[in-house]
């Protein structure tokens, strides 16, 4: 029992290091006001597309007017195509 309570400390203390983490390499990236922008479009049109451009420091999104999926009968993405203006 004991050994529980210090797996789950461990588990915790891990958890919350990794979501410090996560939350200073968002807001160094100033993501914050885009991530809320993703959720207003998830809400209004039900689709948005995020990309972090492997050669870019930013988070980029694309409305459902700005990038169009091609999927396999699986799902897997075959194609994905954006439109950057």
């Amino acid at each position: 029992e004991d050994q529980r309570g210090q797996v789950a400390d461990e588990v915790d203390a891990t958890l919350a290091r990794i979501e410090r983490e996560v939350t200073t390499d968002l807001e160094t990236r100033a993501a914050r006001p885009l991530l809320y922008e993703a959720f207003r479009q998830l809400l209004v049109s039900g689709t948005v597309l995020l990309g972090w451009p492997p050669d870019e420091n930013r988070l980029t999104l694309f409305r459902l007017d700005e990038f169009v999926i091609q999927r396999d009968r699986t799902g897997k993405i075959i194609r994905l195509v954006t439109d950057q203006y």
